[in-house]
């Protein structure tokens, strides 16, 4: 049953990516992005959908009444596609206008998949939208590894925002991250004292109150094994 599922949200994703003609690049990597939203492959990715709602609000992206579901359901909507704006962001304005105008049906009867679809989708486009502001390329992978150790209260929302902020800052490819945490190799080729130092950096950007001692400590506290 649960594969089934699995199946009809791909599908719909699909659906919709004929629709707006994924051969489109903008369009097809936000799709691409969203598709792995759905299954089993990234278990956390539904944590990092309110993570992305959280970080766009703190970035500005979103008010406070915005969310990636309503986003998705906008983009499919919509007659418009991402390539008719000069940035994503442009984009997400105008969907969000649609949204405020009332010419997205925001009250339609939505199963589980559907809604899922529409998150998948949002959250996707506000993925786009987050590297387009800090000028990084974030994959699915740093998505589920953050949602994770959000999950696990080792992260937050904040702790997040920071990395990308930070690594947009210090040019460091934020998804050596998880790639450090896992003990992974660094596809970026910086070096493992390079990546450590980035991240104590960005928690103390999140929360200037903390001490050394207490970035050292929520530092190890991510990157230790549970």
């Amino acid at each position: 049953m649960e594969q089934a599922k699995i199946i009809d949200m791909r599908q719909r994703i699909s659906e919709f990516a004929n629709i707006v003609n994924s051969a489109c690049v903008i369009s097809g990597s936000i799709l691409a992005l969203a598709e792995k939203f759905l299954g089993d492959k990234y278990p956390h990715l539904k944590t990092a959908s309110i993570i992305i709602s959280i970080i766009g609000q703190i970035t500005g992206l979103f008010n406070k009444d915005d969310n990636v579901e309503d986003l998705g359901a906008a983009m499919r909507q919509s007659d418009k596609k991402p390539e008719d704006f000069d940035s994503i962001n442009a984009y997400i304005d105008y969907l969000k206008s649609e949204i405020k105008a009332g010419n997205i049906n925001l009250n339609e009867e939505k199963t589980d998949i559907q809604k899922a679809v529409d998150t998948a989708l949002g959250s996707g486009l506000t993925i786009k939208a987050l590297d387009e502001k800090y000028s990084l390329k974030t994959s699915a992978e740093f998505w589920n590894f953050t949602a994770k150790k959000v999950d696990e209260g080792k992260l937050d929302a904040t702790d997040v925002n920071s990395l990308l902020k930070t690594a947009s800052e210090k040019k460091i490819d934020v998804n050596d991250v998880a790639n450090y945490v896992d003990d992974k190799k660094l596809e970026s080729g910086a070096s493992k004292s390079e990546i450590s130092a980035f991240i104590k950096e960005s928690f103390k950007e999140a929360n200037p109150s903390l001490s050394d001692d207490d970035v050292t400590s929520k530092f190890n506290t991510l990157v230790i094994k549970d």
